[in-house]
Parts: C-alpha cells; sequence; structure tokens
C-alpha cells in the first residue's frame, strides 16, 4: 500500500520545481510532459500514450500527482478533458487543483472533486484554508457518476470573484454546474496547477488527461467602475475600483483631479491590491470640508477605458476628546408618565460643543453604580448631539430623532438622582453630573415624563442654576438643540453654603455652584478669624466642594470666621459677596438644655408648611449628627436630622417639609439656616415634639415640649390662630412653662430671634424684675408683654400678683394667694379682668408674699402702657 493522498502531496509540493509561464496550453502531442510546459512530481507514474493522452500508469494502488506552474491572471479560464474508465467513487477519485499558493504543507487553494459514494456524483468545489477544506459549491448530481466518465470541463474566475463551472458529457455541449463568489484568497500571480489521482490496484491505468488550457478571461469589456474612497490622512486618500486596474496607466497623476484644479504629487498602485489607488497631496484636506475628485480614462487590467467618474468625500481629522469636548446636555431618567415621548425609554443626551471630530467608541458612559460600557462606533461632529439608550430604546425613539447611539448595557437611572460620567477608556473623565430630581423648575414635572436640559452650555461650572425642566411638549427634545436653551451669561454671585469639619484638622467647604479652580486652589482666598494655616486644598466634582486639611488641629470651644477675598470667583468671574461669610468650630457631644425648642409652628394656614426651630443655648459647637426628632405622644422612633452641619452657639435653625413656602412666607428667614425634611405627626391643639441625641451607646433628650393652642395670645381667636407660630420667650425658663410661650407677631420669625423676646429696659427690686419698664401691648411684636420675674430665696411663700391702675383700681388679678416656686416667671399681655385691654398710662404691679413663720413682703413697681 502507497502512501496516503495527503502526505503524498504534501511531498509532491516540496519536490516539485517552480517553472512559470504566461498561460499554459499542453494537448501531449509532442509525446512528453517534461518539458513546454514542464510538469512535476510523480512523473513516473504517468506516461504519454499512443492516443496522445496524459494518463496514470500507477504501479500499485496508491495516489499520484503532477503539478505545473502557472502566471494566472485576475480573471482566467481553465479548460480541459478527462477520461475516468470506471465510476467515480470515495476510493477512487480525481482532485484537480485549480489553484496552489504555496508549496508546503500549509499550502491553500481552490480545488474540484471528482468522485464520491453513491451513484449522484457531482462536480464538487472546495477551497483550502488554514488547512482545511470548506465546500463552496457542488454541481449538478450525476453528472460524473458513469462509468466511464468522459467529459470537458471549463472553469471561469471572473477577477471580482465570481467563479463559474461547465461539463460537456461525451462530446455534448456545456452545461452550467455552479457559480459562487468567493475572493477570500488571491488566486492571480504565480501560482501552482495540477492533478491528483486516488485509486485502487484495479483503476491504476485509467485516468486520462487531454487539452489543457488555462488562460485569461478576455470577455470583459467594461471599463472599472470608481465605487468609494477610503480617507487616510489629511494628504492621502484611496480609490476603491470595482475591478483591477492596469498598472501603468492607473498611476499617472493628471489623470486625477482635486475640486478640478489640483493633481495628486503622487499616484500608487500595487499588486497586492489591484483594484485601488492611493493619492497623495502636497496641500492638506481641512477637517469637515467637502471635496472631489475626477478620475479621467483609468484603464482596468484589460484595457478597458473609463470616462471621467467622480467621487465626493469630506475629510474628518478625528481628534480625541478632551475634558468638557463632549457634555452631558439632557437627561430623561423618569420617561412615565409619558409626555409624548416613550414612557418605557431612558436617555441621556450628549452634545460636541468642540470643534473636534472625535470617534465616540473611545468613549464609555456609567451612572454611580454600574461598569462603564463604550459607547457605539461612531464619529460625532462638532456642534451636534446624539441620544444614547438601550437597542430596544433606540427602536422606540426612532420617530422622533436620526442622532441615536446604542449603548450595551446602557446603565439604569434613578429617578431621584444619580451621578452620569462620561469618560476616556483611560478613565479620564470628561463631564459629570450628579443631577436630581429637584433640578426641576417646574415641581410637577419631577413626576415624570420631563426632560432635564441644560441651559446655556458655556457655563460648564455651574450645576442646578445651569439646568431645568424640558419647557414644552413632548417633554424633551432628544436629537436636537434644547428647548431651554439660551446664551445669556452668568450673572449671580456664588455664595458659601456651608463648611463641615470632617476631623479636628480637615474641613469641607460647599459654595452654591462650581467655582472658578484656579480660584478654589489658592490658599490666599481663604480668610480665617482667628487665623489658620492651610496645608492642602483637595476639589471634588464640578469644583463646588473643597477641602482644606489644616497644618495643626483646631482646639474646642473656639469660634472661627471663615471670610473670602475678593478674587473667590465663579467659572464666570462672579466673587463671592464681601457680606458672606461662615462660622465653624470643632463640635462637642450635647447635653440636656444645649439644643433647646424655641418655635413651633403646628397649625399652619391652608396650603402652609409646619415647622420646628431649635436654638443652640449652649456654648458648644454642636453637629446635627445622631439628633432626632420625635413626638413621644405617637411614637418610639425619631425623624434623623438630614444635615451633616454645625450648630453653632446662639444660632436658629428651622426643619420643616417645604423650604420653598417657609421661605415664601417669611422673606426675611436665612434661607442657608432652613432645611428641607419630614416631620413627626404633629397634632394642630395639643401634642408633643421632642428632640433626642443617640450615638448608638448613649441616648440623651436634650429638650421637649408639650405644647397647646391654649398658649396662644388670649386675645386671639381660634381662627387667628391659625398659621401663627408659638413663641418661646426665655431660655432661662423651662420649656414646658405655659407662660413662657405666645404668639408670635408677624405670624412667625422662623431663623430669627423670636418676636416676643423681651427688649426693654427692666425694672427690678431685691425680689421682682419687670421686664420692660413699658409695654406696648398692640402685637407688633415689640414689647407687647410684661414679664414678673422672681427669685425669692427660699421656698414656701404664697404669692396674691395684682396690677393696679393710676387710681388704684385693681384691673387684673394674676395670682391669689397660690404657692410660689423659689423662682419663676409670668407673663402679662395687657388683658384685663373685664374682658378689655388696658388703656395707655401708669400701672402698679403690687406683690403681696408670706409664709407660714409669718414673714411677710410686699412689692410695688410702677410701669407703663403706651401705644
Amino acid at each position: 500500500m502507497r502512501s496516503t493522498y495527503t502526505a503524498a502531496f504534501v511531498l509532491l509540493l516540496l519536490c516539485t520545481t517552480v517553472t512559470t509561464q504566461a498561460q499554459l496550453s499542453d494537448n501531449f502531442s509532442d509525446g512528453s510532459f517534461k518539458t513546454n510546459p514542464v510538469w512535476s512530481g510523480d512523473t513516473s507514474e504517468f506516461i504519454i500514450n499512443a492516443a496522445g493522452e496524459l494518463q496514470l500508469n500507477g504501479p500499485e494502488e496508491g495516489a499520484s500527482a503532477l503539478v505545473t506552474t502557472v502566471q494566472l491572471p485576475y480573471a482566467t479560464v481553465w479548460d480541459m478533458k478527462i477520461r475516468l474508465e470506471f465510476a467515480p467513487s470515495i476510493t477512487n477519485l480525481l482532485r484537480i487543483w485549480l489553484s496552489i499558493s504555496s508549496l508546503d504543507a500549509n499550502a491553500e487553494g481552490y480545488l474540484l472533486d471528482i468522485g464520491e459514494n453513491g451513484s449522484a456524483d457531482a462536480l464538487r468545489f472546495f477551497k483550502r484554508q488554514n488547512g482545511a477544506p470548506t465546500l463552496l459549491a457542488t454541481g449538478i448530481p450525476g453528472t460524473v457518476a458513469t462509468e466511464p466518465t468522459d467529459i470537458r470541463i471549463v472553469v471561469q474566475r471572473t477577477a471580482n470573484g465570481d467563479w463559474t463551472a461547465f461539463v460537456a458529457k461525451d462530446g455534448g455541449p456545456l452545461v452550467q454546474q455552479f457559480m459562487v463568489n468567493d475572493q477570500s484568497m488571491p488566486v492571480n500571480g504565480s501560482k501552482l496547477f495540477g492533478f491528483n489521482c486516488i485509486y485502487t490496484e484495479t483503476r491504476k491505468d485509467k485516468f486520462f488527461f487531454d487539452d489543457l488550457v488555462i488562460k485569461a478571461d478576455s470577455s470583459d469589456t467594461t471599463p472599472p467602475l470608481l465605487t468609494g474612497y477610503e480617507n487616510i490622512d489629511n494628504q492621502k486618500i484611496k480609490l476603491i475600483f470595482d475591478e483591477p486596474l492596469d498598472s501603468l496607466s492607473s498611476i499617472i497623476t493628471t489623470q486625477y483631479l482635486l475640486n478640478t484644479t489640483t493633481n495628486p504629487s503622487l499616484v500608487l498602485w500595487s499588486a497586492a491590491s489591484p483594484n485601488t489607488v492611493e493619492l497623495h497631496f502636497s496641500t492638506p484636506f481641512m477637517s469637515g470640508q467637502n471635496y472631489t475628485i475626477d478620475a479621467t480614462a483609468i484603464r482596468d487590467w484589460l484595457g478597458n477605458e473609463a470616462q471621467v467618474q467622480q467621487v465626493a468625500f469630506s475629510f474628518l481629522q478625528e481628534t480625541p476628546a478632551a475634558p468638557t469636548d463632549i457634555i452631558i446636555n439632557e437627561v430623561m431618567a423618569k420617561p412615565a408618565p409619558s409626555q409624548g415621548l416613550p414612557g418605557l425609554v431612558e436617555w441621556v443626551e450628549l452634545l460636541n460643543r468642540s470643534d473636534k471630530y472625535i470617534r465616540l467608541s473611545q468613549l464609555t458612559i456609567a451612572d454611580e453604580s454600574s461598569t462603564p460600557r463604550p459607547l457605539p462606533d461612531m464619529v460625532l461632529a462638532p456642534d451636534s448631539t446624539i441620544v444614547l439608550c438601550s437597542a430596544t430604546g433606540a427602536v422606540l425613539l426612532a420617530p422622533f430623532t436620526n442622532n441615536v447611539g446604542v449603548v450595551v448595557g446602557f446603565p439604569t437611572l434613578n429617578d431621584s438622582g444619580d451621578v452620569i460620567k462620561l469618560a476616556n477608556q483611560q478613565g479620564q473623565s470628561i463631564d459629570e453630573i450628579s443631577y436630581s430630581d429637584s433640578w426641576h423648575t417646574e415641581a410637577e414635572k419631577s413626576g415624570g415624563g420631563w426632560s432635564l436640559e441644560r441651559i446655556n452650555p458655556e457655563l460648564l461650572c455651574l450645576a442646578a442654576q445651569n439646568w431645568q425642566s424640558c419647557p414644552q411638549l413632548p417633554g424633551g427634545s432628544p436629537g436636537k438643540q434644547n428647548f431651554s436653551f439660551s446664551t445669556a451669561p452668568d450673572v449671580t454671585a456664588p455664595f458659601p453654603v456651608n463648611i463641615t469639619l470632617i476631623n479636628a484638622q480637615t474641613a469641607q467647604i460647599t459654595f452654591s455652584e462650581a467655582m472658578d479652580a484656579d480660584a478654589l486652589q489658592n490658599a490666599v482666598n481663604y480668610r480665617f478669624t482667628p487665623d489658620l494655616e492651610i496645608d492642602e486644598i483637595v476639589l471634588q466634582t464640578n469644583n463646588s466642594t473643597a477641602t482644606l486639611v489644616f497644618t495643626s488641629a483646631i482646639p474646642f470651644k473656639t469660634l472661627y470666621a471663615l471670610r473670602f477675598a475678593p478674587t473667590m470667583t465663579d467659572c464666570a468671574g462672579n466673587a463671592v459677596p464681601s457680606d458672606r461669610f461662615l462660622e465653624f468650630g470643632v463640635p462637642e457631644n450635647p447635653e440636656m438644655g444645649d439644643l433647646v425648642i424655641n418655635e413651633i409652628l403646628f397649625n399652619p394656614a391652608s396650603g402652609g408648611a409646619r415647622f420646628v426651630e431649635l436654638y443652640n443655648n449652649s456654648d458648644k459647637i454642636l453637629n446635627w449628627n445622631n439628633v432626632y426628632l420625635i413626638n413621644t405622644n405617637k411614637t418610639a422612633n425619631g425623624i434623623p436630622t438630614t444635615s451633616n452641619r454645625l450648630f453653632l452657639p446662639g444660632t436658629y435653625y428651622v426643619f420643616t417639609t417645604d423650604q420653598t413656602n417657609i421661605l415664601t412666607t417669611y422673606p426675611d428667614a436665612v434661607e442657608s439656616n432652613i432645611w428641607q425634611q419630614s416631620l413627626p405627626s404633629l397634632d394642630d391643639k395639643t401634642d408633643n415634639i421632642s428632640i433626642y441625641w443617640n450615638n448608638g451607646v448613649s441616648k440623651i433628650t436634650l429638650d421637649s415640649f408639650n405644647y397647646s393652642s391654649e398658649y396662644h395670645n388670649s386675645l386671639f381667636s381660634v381662627g387667628d390662630r391659625e398659621g401663627v407660630s408659638l413663641e418661646r420667650i426665655r431660655f432661662d425658663v423651662p420649656t414646658n412653662n405655659s407662660n413662657n410661650w405666645t404668639s408670635a407677631a408677624r405670624r412667625g420669625s422662623p431663623t430669627l430671634p423670636n418676636s416676643q423676646a423681651s427688649s426693654g429696659q427692666p425694672i427690678q427690686n431685691e425680689f421682682i424684675t419687670l421686664q420692660p419698664a413699658r409695654i406696648s401691648p398692640d402685637g407688633d411684636g415689640k414689647d407687647d408683654y410684661l414679664d414678673i420675674i422672681w427669685d425669692l430665696g427660699q421656698a414656701g411663700y404664697f404669692a396674691t400678683l395684682t396690677i393696679y391702675d393710676s387710681e388704684g383700681i385693681p384691673v387684673k388679678s394674676i395670682v391669689k394667694q397660690a404657692l410660689a416656686s423659689t423662682t419663676g416667671a409670668l407673663r402679662w399681655d395687657g388683658d384685663m379682668d373685664n374682658g378689655g385691654r388696658a388703656r395707655p398710662g401708669i400701672y402698679i404691679l403690687f406683690v403681696e408674699l408670706f409664709n407660714a413663720q409669718g414673714d411677710v413682703k410686699r412689692v410695688k413697681l410702677p410701669f407703663a402702657v403706651i401705644f
């Protein structure tokens, strides 16, 4: 048994001598196959028989092959006669190599097979690539199944890779067997053509070959067609034709014109890519400009000449994105309920605000909790937009915009707020926003269906101030200029919002908007009283927050003020006003009485908001962390205050469910001291509000107030009390002393000193103090009440307090023979026993004190009532 086909043929290839010729024509009439042309391989196993045919003459069963080298053109015709004096089968078959690329074990090329099991043998067409055969086409079944098989085979390959095979049986007409296109391997050039016979002992001399012709297919009379172009760089462009070009005429520079005026300085043609030419120009193309190239009298490899053909192109100089070249311009985080756009599609719109052409696949998008995902492979032109979404979203958005890019794994955006990050592949931030549903300028639009739009794309340092709700239907402007677009400059001055101590040596400052980065990083712009030395400044996202590290730790009970130099500006050049400053210090843990309830609105007017005002009644700097609000009548669980801020001595802070309502109702209130959050449920008549501190280890009740609507001014009717807060009168009187609370003037004073706090000069003797010396009970919030304060020095006294007019007539009995506390206070609001209001004039407070030991004290203190 001889070697197998594969081993024999590889050995054959390794031993073959190559002879190249322009075409092949051999009818073997010279009686030899060793010259003109030269055949190589198993030459001892083939003969030229008496009929002038090439005939297999194998010594025994096995595989025998002959090959010759041919210079194949771009389009080729193979024509040959084959006679097999047996019915072909898997053990007796013929393999015809039309083209082989090399002479080693990894030979690649195209071949025909004749022979398979059964009676439906057909001409089969294979390619061999990467060491494995692939069936490309099969001819008419039964065509090569007869005994004998006497056929003529014609195979035609065009320059663009169309393969067509014909077979004529027993001298009859040619019949098409198959047509297929394959251009995966080159055919032209120096290739091997050959026969490989595989046979059994009885078929070792039954293979015959004759009238072999391999020639160029000259049936093509169509000139080459200019089909496209490819930009190489800003001075080179490649023109692409539908077939190979003539290597000489195609490189003539005068046959090409740029914009009908300019010839290329050089034209290159390569046999490796024969259907293209590369044009080089001396003057660079301008990015984004439109051009034309005329190609005249271009010939294909057969000499067919084309008329003038033109291609139009624009050169795009792609440039990597730098920070803020592309910005996040619009966000649809909550698409439902729909206002006209698809209610199921979350999307983000990007704007290229640079003059660059930027390939988006170099960038990624992510939200705060997702993995960065690459953007689609497309180029974003200057001043253009792209809407990013999921594949499903792109289908639904198609009726609204053509500018859609699909992001595989597009992040799920949070309705209430999220961080959207645009970065390059190196992780460098290109743009980032931390949006919130509070950015909506129309509160009802935060409910869904409306996008958030950036207003001015040039004011990059602004956050919420430069965003607003989409102002019109259909709820967003995907792929278009934003409906809220404006070029109005930023003229609003920034201001410091708060300062938080991270530790005794580190503070974080937040501004109302993003600041100029250089200004934030310049230590000269921070002015501390007392002095503090800055060691390091670290900027946070969007430059609205700076972290300051000091050279030494800040001591306790030291209050610092931070003011700013005129050079502390936002990115538009607006400076922090000189009167805006922050106070801070190292916080301590509170104790009972350090934090007190100072004012409460529990029965707001229709449409109004409740609020609770707290006051720092200590010399400590406190932190709101671990402070809770609670109604002890209704629950055991408090509501944490939602601000990590400092609470300075002598300051007022208000907690409310609606900050905007409080600012509208009380325009003098300090906005930065009003914090919006949930409150405990509060009854309109009587209930409890308490505050406690709990750090998880210790829990301390700081203050508790059992309020009542009866604490209001006695002259106020039930209707008058609606929308009026209760104010604390004195900090040194117990919270639950009913005489220490009264109705606020001007309906309330949130974040400000209470309107009913005493201000005039006092009148006093050894035991009794009157505050002030004159009162004006007209409800204007100034000296409306007389505070009666006592300090008896010892317990056990009974007291009678009566007010007389200037004629000695008693007008108000305040206390009658009641056991008095050692210290205490009462308040008279100008009402008389007859239900009327005291008139202007001089009045006398008469106080009589006595105890069981017979000690009697009598005090008369005059005061004035004025209007």
